[in-house]
């Protein structure tokens, strides 16, 4: 090789790296720039969570948003959280409701096509669409994925919860049995916290037969050490869907964390719980508010 023509390509050898060492410094500054932006996004979020009522927050929150992924576009963080504060302004803004909840979906599918393992993202997007009453395929195949990807992460166990509740009947059977498994993990879960807010979401809710069934064999299975005000609540709740084989077992476990806990009593806040706890508790005076008319009346009969 002629040396005039090595130096040549020596040359454009340097210039492709200088030009590659300019392409990398750029791209670090956009990335930094970026991620300065998105946590200005996230400070904005945190004092419209303090007042909501002003929407110029979210709006400025969604802005930045919007500008950290044009400078560092296809973040699976940044696309996920554009997905979260267009479905706030689905709530929010209902005369737009259908384009912020077309963004949203579509932020998050973008998002799960860089980062498909991420199943908090699986579980905002099935969100959204329990929201929009979509129990469709797409539906079916994000709660399974959120299911299985995050079986005993916290945002998944609650968001699914929230979904079942909601329209459990309108999931596919075997989804559904995920669904429900995951919930009742979740009532269990050695996160603080979670199984409190796992119970929030069921509060209020009819209990469909085969999500019951799950949580009988909970209570029966489980020794009731982990989160146990939450599970006494559950137990004492649904006090009327349990089989007659397994009631006995349950009450049993009941009546043991009230005399454990006796400020638990106050959970016995129906007349079924009343009727069914009640006189298989011993007469104490640390009972005697929630049970005293009943056990007179046991003692009328």
């Amino acid at each position: 090789m002629a040396t005039g023509t090595r130096q040549v390509l020596l040359s454009s050898a340097k210039i492709v790296g200088i030009l590659a060492l300019l392409y990398l410094a750029v791209l670090s500054v956009r990335q930094g720039l970026a991620d300065s932006i998105a946590e200005d996004a996230l400070t904005a979020l945190t004092f419209w969570a303090k007042d909501p009522a002003d929407l110029t927050l979210l709006q400025s929150a969604y802005q930045d948003m919007v500008r950290a992924d044009q400078l560092d576009g296809g973040h699976p963080t940044y696309l996920h959280r554009l997905g979260r504060i267009s479905h706030l302004f689905m709530a929010l803004e209902l005369s737009q409701r259908d384009s912020w909840a077309a963004l949203a979906k579509d932020y998050y599918r973008a998002s799960l096509a860089v980062r498909p393992a991420w199943p908090l993202t699986w579980a905002n997007l099935a969100l959204v669409k329990a929201d929009l009453l979509e129990f469709d395929a797409e539906m079916d195949q994000a709660l399974i994925n959120a299911s299985t990807l995050g079986p005993w992460e916290p945002g998944v166990q609650v968001m699914m919860t929230e979904i079942a509740m909601r329209g459990g009947q309108f999931m596919r059977p075997d989804v559904r049995a995920e669904v429900y498994t995951n919930i009742s993990r979740g009532l269990v879960s050695p996160v603080k916290g979670t199984g409190r807010d796992v119970y929030q979401a069921m509060a209020g809710h009819s209990v469909e037969p085969q999500l019951a069934a799950l949580l009988e064999d909970l209570l029966v299975a489980d020794d009731w050490s982990r989160n146990t005000d939450v599970v006494v609540q559950v137990a004492i709740d649904h006090l009327a869907l349990w089989q007659p084989a397994t009631l006995p077992v349950i009450r049993g476990k009941i009546v043991a964390k009230l005399e454990e806990k006796p400020q638990r009593v106050r959970f016995l806040n129906s007349a079924v719980a009343l009727a069914e706890v009640c006189p298989y508790l011993p007469r104490k005076r640390k009972f005697i508010n929630q049970c005293k008319r009943l056990w007179m009346l046991i003692d009328m009969i």
